[in-house]
């Protein structure tokens, strides 16, 4: 397939055409689907949907039958709207093969079909000329108010773009407390209109206790990372050794309450 992504800069409104080269390298025939889509990425995720940039795309042909070793250009069309209320958009071509042959599986009286696809999707991103607006805005941080030692906990910041070009983002975590002072960095991109989790993990070690203070610093910007969104947060952190000696203490305090014996007894003998 050919080209592997499609990048376009345009006017708005404006029509942009070109054309895509799939090849069936197998050996069996395969029935060709192209889907549209638009396109939206996380650290963990990709979503696809059928709005915004996906209804701006033709594809002609969009169904097809590829023999073995045949090779067939897609001709695909992008028309921009004249009422286009963002700078960056994200979209993809799914190209969807599935062999024109099935295999069945039968199990006494039951007959299954299996079918195996194969998937190539084709990035499109498209950049516009307009007004640049810069606006990301917390929607939420999950971060635990309660922590113990040596327990991993996940601190995810929920962040939706709501200016009109894609914003990079670098969130730099500072954990500080009694025996901590620790950096943590992590990276994202978000498109006009989405959301983006950004996602760390800070660990307590053995010794940490009391109140630790969490500052997320997020600076965005489409090329240079100009603002900042800022959060504070507070963790209180037990150890737990503490909670081993609680509970010793406990235990022994409860022995000697009940005046419970020990089975086991040691008798020593004078001779």
């Amino acid at each position: 397939m050919s080209p592997g992504k499609i990048d376009i800069k345009m006017q708005s409104p404006q029509v942009f055409t070109g054309e895509i080269s799939v090849s069936n390298i197998g050996d069996s025939p395969l029935n060709v689907k192209v889907n549209k889509k638009r396109m939206m990425k996380n650290a963990t995720t990709t979503l696809y949907a059928d709005d915004g940039i996906a209804t701006w795309i033709n594809v002609d042909p969009a169904e097809f039958t590829l023999a073995p070793n045949e090779k067939k250009n897609i001709k695909y069309t992008i028309t921009v709207p004249t009422n286009v209320n963002y700078y960056d958009a994200m979209g993809a071509l799914q190209i969807v093969g599935t062999p024109t042959n099935s295999a069945n599986n039968q199990t006494g009286s039951i007959t299954t079909q299996v079918k195996q696809a194969t998937a190539v999707v084709v990035p499109i991103t498209l950049g516009f000329p307009g007004q640049i607006i810069e606006s990301l805005s917390l929607i939420s941080n999950n971060v635990p108010s309660v922590l113990i030692s040596l327990m991993p906990s996940n601190l995810a910041y929920n962040v939706k773009n709501n200016g009109t070009v894609q914003a990079k983002m670098t969130n730099n975590v500072t954990v500080t407390g009694l025996f901590e002072n620790q950096k943590i960095q992590t990276n994202g991109t978000v498109f006009p209109g989405d959301s983006y989790t950004l996602k760390t993990q800070w660990t307590p070690g053995f010794f940490d206790m009391g109140l630790y203070n969490v500052e997320s610093n997020i600076k965005y910007g489409r090329d240079q990372q100009t603002q900042n969104l800022q959060t504070k947060n507070t963790i209180l952190v037990s150890p737990v050794w503490i909670i081993i000696l609680i509970l010793l203490i406990v235990t022994i305090w409860i022995i000697r309450k009940k005046d419970i014996k020990s089975p086991l007894r040691i008798k020593i003998e004078k001779k």
